[in-house]
């Protein structure tokens, strides 16, 4: 198998919760999590399917690559619409 080192990547775009997926030099490629990353966005820290846990710092030639925008999005919208039913939802003892 051969080897392809990637340039330095920018992974400002990636944020915690993200679905990703990680191709690393002379290995098969493979989903994960984002778990955190550095405030500049160098180091990426990923949780893979099996609950292991990487750290990746952005010169080491490895790609890391968002696999759904929609996913993001309908995390944001899940967010929002659980917030408005709570909205709706009046305590107990409480008039509507």
């Amino acid at each position: 198998m051969s080897e392809t080192y990637y340039p330095a990547q920018a992974w400002t775009e990636l944020e915690a919760k993200d679905i990703v997926r990680v191709i690393e030099p002379g290995r098969a490629a493979y989903r994960a999590t984002i778990d955190t990353k550095t405030p500049d966005s160098s180091v990426v820290w990923v949780i893979t399917a099996t609950g292991y846990r990487r750290a990746f710092d952005a010169r080491e030639g490895v790609r890391i690559v968002l696999v759904s925008i929609e996913s993001r999005a309908a995390t944001v919208e899940a967010s929002q619409i659980c917030a408005r039913l709570r909205s709706m939802v009046t305590e107990p003892g409480s008039s509507a």
